[in-house]
């Protein structure tokens, strides 16, 4: 599950500045939770594309919590430095890579994430199959490639803690390949048929599921 690269579902991430975060502009923090994030490609090419899209005003609302559950206890480390070799990041564009890597001076077969991408970055290891969230009030939940592990009663199970840890009305993402159980699916309305985002069909007195 830890096999990701720079821009994976390029147009699953477009999809943030033009229909999430207009939704939720007037929001003085915007908190986003990338679950089963690796070892951070996804992460950071969300916070590049953010960072090209939004002006600073509005880039400076966002926060991402990432997750991942990590058996090989090595993601936090390369998360929190942005180091990555230079075969890791051969999908970056050029003018990407000038704009928001250095490469490092003593190993040149590393580049380095600009620390204003970085700070934007809250890492914690996390097994999704625990039940347990990592937070609430989320605005955004991104599960890409991540769910397919899983059978249909994880899914359900996993797809009802994203729900329970959004905000009123927030969103979940997915990637093209992967739609949310239609066990919940009363519990998300799909904002686009060709793409798998949706957000969360909130009820007056509603407890947890």
């Amino acid at each position: 599950m830890a096999f990701t690269f720079f821009f994976r579902d390029l147009d699953a991430i477009e999809l943030i500045p033009k229909y999430v975060l207009p939704s939720i502009s007037e929001k003085k923090t915007i908190k986003i939770w990338d679950a089963g994030c690796a070892n951070g490609p996804e992460i950071y090419s969300i916070l590049i594309h953010l960072k090209e899209t939004l002006n600073e005003e509005k880039f400076k609302k966002i926060t991402i919590f990432a997750s991942d559950i990590d058996n090989s206890n090595r993601f936090r480390k390369i998360i929190e430095e942005g180091t990555y070799k230079k075969n890791q990041i051969s999908s970056v564009p050029s003018n990407t890579l000038k704009k928001y890597f250095v490469q490092d001076l003593e190993n040149p077969d590393i580049y380095i994430i600009s620390e204003n991408l970085r700070e934007k970055v809250n890492y914690q290891k996390h097994d999704l199959l625990s039940l347990n969230s990592i937070g609430y009030d989320f605005d955004l939940i991104i599960c890409k490639h991540v769910l397919q592990h899983f059978n249909y009663k994880e899914q359900v199970d996993v797809v009802k803690m994203f729900y329970n840890s959004l905000t009123d009305n927030g969103f979940l993402l997915c990637e093209i390949s992967q739609e949310i159980p239609e066990y919940l699916s009363d519990h998300f309305t799909r904002i686009l048929p060709e793409q798998n985002l949706y957000r969360k069909i909130c009820r007056v007195n509603e407890k947890r599921v």
